[in-house]
């Protein structure tokens, strides 16, 4: 499945989706295409925090970031099942490949040079408990959202924009 590399602007696009006011942050512009097009729900406090912390990290813009509950990013990849996207973390390389799960969150991390912190996600002897754990999560992420932020769903889901440089990060 290869993803549409339509021109995207690096401004913030609003989100209507269930009467909540969303932010998606683009990080391709028409000049730079993303070594990664990585797919996040929106909605979940604990995606949320990471997608923020990596979206930090992004300073070279080798990320974008789509934020499946948008409806406006999503007209982009008409290919993608949201529903299906929901249960399983999805990003589309830059070569057209697909990956799914602990492969997109490694490739993610990879691509903001942070790969090695994810590194044990694919040791052969670990991988199936990675695989079984990161399925437990994925399913069962709106209920340990509320257990641990006190929050099931975010109440704002705003992504902003990364740094423009890392010189940028010291400011």
């Amino acid at each position: 499945m290869q993803a549409s590399r339509s021109s995207k602007s690096a401004a913030d696009s609003p989100c209507d989706t269930s009467a909540q006011q969303c932010q998606d942050f683009e990080a391709s512009a028409a000049s730079n295409t993303p070594e990664l097009t990585f797919f996040y729900d929106g909605q979940c406090p604990l995606c949320m925090k990471e997608i923020r912390m990596l979206n930090r990290w992004n300073t070279s813009a080798s990320v974008a970031f789509v934020n499946l509950l948008s409806t406006e990013a999503m007209i982009a990849f008409p290919e993608v099942d949201i529903d299906d996207a929901q249960k399983s973390l999805l990003a589309f390389t830059s070569d057209g490949a697909t990956l799914r799960g602990v492969d997109a969150t490694y490739a993610v991390w990879a691509a903001l040079g942070k790969g090695h912190w994810m590194a044990p996600l694919n040791w052969r002897w670990l991988r199936p408990i990675t695989l079984l754990a990161y399925r437990v999560f994925a399913r069962y992420r709106h209920q340990l959202a509320l257990l641990l932020t006190g929050q099931r769903r975010c109440a704002s889901c705003e992504l902003p924009a990364p740094p423009a440089n890392k010189t940028d990060l010291k400011n």
